[in-house]
């Protein structure tokens, strides 16, 4: 199994190639916050608090590890869970000035059964270690939440930010990271589903994003747009804003929708045990 890293640097999360191990996902549905007996366990793992004061945060999923760099208790409950940072309500505050470095690993338990592990078997024994070393408890509710659609506006072919995934997708991404430009936002994703996007213009926007374009498979994309406040003359070829980004650069569209959606609420978060 290949590993599987995510990046995040202030809001923007930016997830690299997609390899069918560990992947963002549009909000699901609830599940048991403790994995069945069948399923191994995280029986090692360390947690230290992060004081480096920085936005970036890293994931890294192996065969048999799981571990994060900077992490929120907000973003390990995205990549636990699989669900859209603002859709997770009732953490304490003080969870928002704390960041940690996780390091999680299968000891007992055969290659086969590790190599047989599915995404949705590896989030419950995520959940299984939140559970136990920060006294999570959690359940799920439908609430009706404002947000927006992503939805086709044209044929993705004609599209030039938005491409079908190839074999050789994954050699041209830090090249492409490397073009951003002075003033200007930069999202560069290779061989990821439709899903990954969703969780990124969420991110940004800061509202739930609900994927309706009905495009499968993996997907390049390249999308850029002007920050905040900068003159049009730093960039002339550059979209103002993230929406005309979107509708000119990959062909979809960002409308406004309210919906009910399952969230999820937290119970508990305690300061995790001791090592």
């Amino acid at each position: 199994m290949r590993q599987v890293r995510y990046f995040c640097c202030g809001m923007l999360l930016v997830l690299g190639i997609h390899t069918g191990v560990a992947t963002a996902q549009a909000p699901i549905a609830a599940t048991p916050a403790v994995p069945r007996q069948s399923i191994p366990t995280y029986d090692i793992s360390t947690i230290k608090p992060n004081l480096s004061g920085t936005g970036k945060w890293d994931i890294w999923t192996g065969d048999s590890t799981w571990r994060a760099a900077n992490i929120s208790a907000r973003s390990s409950l995205w990549a636990a869970f699989g669900i859209d940072e603002n859709l997770i309500f009732g953490l304490p505050s003080w969870t928002d000035k704390v960041r940690y470095d996780i390091y999680a690993k299968i000891s007992e338990a055969s290659p086969e059964e590790i190599t047989a592990l599915s995404v949705e078997q590896r989030r419950q024994m995520l959940q299984a270690l939140l559970t136990e070393r920060f006294g999570l408890r959690t359940h799920f509710e439908q609430r009706e939440e404002s947000g927006f659609e992503l939805v086709l506006r044209q044929p993705p072919q004609s599209a030039p930010g938005l491409r079908r995934s190839t074999e050789t997708s994954a050699a041209g991404l830090q090249a492409a990271r490397n073009k951003q430009r002075v003033g200007t936002h930069l999202f560069v994703q290779r061989q990821v589903e439709m899903a990954a996007l969703v969780v990124d213009l969420s991110a940004y926007l800061r509202q739930p994003v609900i994927d309706s374009t009905g495009l499968k498979g993996d997907w390049d994309i390249d999308l850029s747009w002007l920050r905040d406040g900068e003159s049009p003359s730093v960039a002339p070829d550059i979209p103002a804003d993230i929406f005309t980004a979107v509708r000119e650069q990959l062909g979809l569209e960002l409308r406004k929708s309210r919906a009910s959606l399952p969230v999820l609420v937290v119970d508990q978060w305690l300061p995790p045990t001791q090592n």
